[in-house]
């Protein structure tokens, strides 16, 4: 029977049957960032890169917004909940999540934006796409409230504006991921200056995170790839 280790920041906990990570993963004891490795071996491997515990996570972690995606990208929407049966390996009913990459991949028009959505492969994930105005206000807002010091968040004292899908002709929408916010203020000089806690102090005059604007088709302007994926299904036997 084979069993796994797990293992995340530097804490081991197992060792683990297959049927008993499909359990924690359903916890969400047992993650997508997690590394493992199948004992006797010592080789450790992120689980992502494991095909059976691919499939376990695949199917039955029950993601929500901020979590690491299956393509190493960050989940920025999940709809019809999981139904989940106390004390079964196996999961309820699918349902439907929209995973951002992990990265910007360039500066280009909007006629060239698709088309680098669809050469975009990661983690050997493919079937990306541009995302929707209201696909990118989620990921605004899932990025400041989940991912505030990671990768996803330049370093930059500008607005940032990526590409929607939504074309006007010779126009098409860009959507506010990012306001001008990153000068930090310690706590005790907000709480003095309005009663706030510590943080980054946003620009009082907009454009705010989420707004939109119309910019020529010839802009250049970043490009965030999302893709769709069905998440929660039953594992097969």
């Amino acid at each position: 029977m084979l069993k796994f280790i797990t293992s995340v920041n530097y804490t081991e906990a197992g060792p683990f049957t297959l049927d008993e990570l499909a359990k924690r993963a359903q916890e969400r004891l047992f993650t997508w960032d997690m590394y493992v490795h199948r004992l006797p071996k010592s080789e450790w491997l992120p689980a992502r890169e494991v095909p059976l515990l691919h499939e376990i996570l695949k199917n039955c972690f029950p993601l929500k917004a901020g979590d690491t995606g299956p393509a190493g990208g960050i989940i920025i929407k999940c709809i019809k909940p999981p139904r989940v049966i106390k004390g079964d390996s196996h999961c309820g009913d699918g349902y439907h999540c929209v995973e951002a990459a992990p990265f910007d991949i360039g500066h280009v028009t909007w006629q060239n934006a698709q088309q680098r959505c669809i050469e975009f492969f990661h983690n050997g994930i493919e079937g990306w796409r541009l995302p929707s105005p209201e696909e990118l206000n989620l990921f605004a807002h899932t990025m400041r409230a989940h991912l505030r010091e990671t990768q996803n968040v330049l370093k930059t004292t500008e607005t940032v504006f990526h590409w929607s899908n939504k074309g006007l002709g010779d126009t098409a929408i860009a959507v506010v991921t990012q306001e001008n916010e990153n000068k930090y203020y310690p706590p005790y000089i907000l709480s003095y200056m309005s009663g706030m806690s510590g943080g980054y102090h946003k620009s009082k005059n907009g454009p705010w995170r989420g707004d939109v604007k119309e910019f020529s088709v010839t802009e250049s302007l970043l490009v965030r790839p999302v893709r769709d994926f069905a998440g929660f299904t039953n594992l097969k036997e």
